[in-house]
């Protein structure tokens, strides 16, 4: 065999080995390239199922944005409802007794609660503070007397039980702080305590513990 007999049987042999290789990496690549295509197919599913979740979220945060908006007017309203009802006033020539009031001691209708009192529970004594205006013939009933230095009312402490349940009725509330210690209260400002004594024409010339203090 001839020398150019020997190279055109080597380069065919070389032609058909490439050829081999090419088929064998074409056919990995369509093999890649299915792989590929079938991961792309569940991504896509995947994404497709992500978008419908989104979806559906997206649904139900408008849903409460509507409501909590429907909420809103509606407590708006009620707002405006409140501030109306506040507004309106009773006509000086309203009989007392038909807004249902009750003063203390009264059996007859039903007791309006009105203001917070602090009931400050001391070693020796009681002090009464807040809305106590409207309620001091109640709390004088219990022989208390108002503390200019206190800013509120001294009450002995045995009324405390009796003085508390009634205070109940008339309050909104009526909150009992237990304190530590004893509270300086001085003493009782009267004529008598002070050195004075009241004109016979309008005291009785005899009543010399008359209380001075008063709210």
């Amino acid at each position: 065999m001839s020398a150019s007999a020997k190279i055109i049987e080597e380069l065919e042999n070389i032609k058909n080995v490439l050829l081999e290789r090419i088929v064998e990496l074409e056919d990995k690549y369509n093999a890649r390239m299915d792989e590929i295509s079938s991961k792309l197919d569940v991504y896509s599913a995947n994404i497709d199922n992500i978008s419908s979740k989104l979806d559906e979220v997206y649904l139900k945060v408008y849903d409460i944005h509507g409501d909590m908006s429907k909420k809103s007017v509606e407590v708006v309203n009620t707002k405006e409802i409140v501030e109306i009802k506040s507004e309106t006033k009773v006509s000086p020539s309203t009989p007392r007794k038909t807004l249902g009031a009750k003063r203390p001691g009264s059996s007859k209708g039903t007791p309006i609660q009105r203001g917070n009192i602090t009931v400050e529970n001391y070693d020796n004594t009681l002090l009464i503070t807040g809305s106590t205006f409207d309620r001091k013939d109640l709390i004088k009933k219990y022989g208390g007397y108002w503390s200019g230095d206190h800013k509120g009312w001294i009450v002995e402490l045995k009324n405390l039980d009796p003085i508390m349940a009634e205070l109940k009725k008339y309050c909104e509330t009526v909150i009992r702080e237990v304190k530590s210690g004893v509270l300086d209260i001085g003493e009782k400002k009267t004529f008598k305590t002070i050195g004075l004594k009241p004109a016979d024409s309008k005291y009785g010339g005899s009543k010399l513990d008359i209380d001075l203090t008063d709210e």
